[in-house]
């Protein structure tokens, strides 16, 4: 996919405090064939990249 090629990978973490944004931004992005984290805040999203390890976007709000 084009879009995956651009961005260095497939990996994406999405960080919002917003329920519905995050759901609504992680099915756009799945559909597109991404593979999305979601985080409900900052803390969340730190712990994430110290846990999981890279990522190719991260998205907050």
């Amino acid at each position: 996919m084009q879009t995956s090629n651009r961005l260095g990978g497939r990996n994406l973490l999405v960080v919002d405090d917003e329920d519905n944004l995050r759901s609504m931004l992680a099915a756009a992005l799945r559909h597109h064939g991404f593979d999305v984290a979601l985080e409900a805040d900052g803390e969340g999203g730190c712990e994430h990249c110290r846990t999981v390890g890279r990522t190719s976007l991260s998205s907050t709000s």
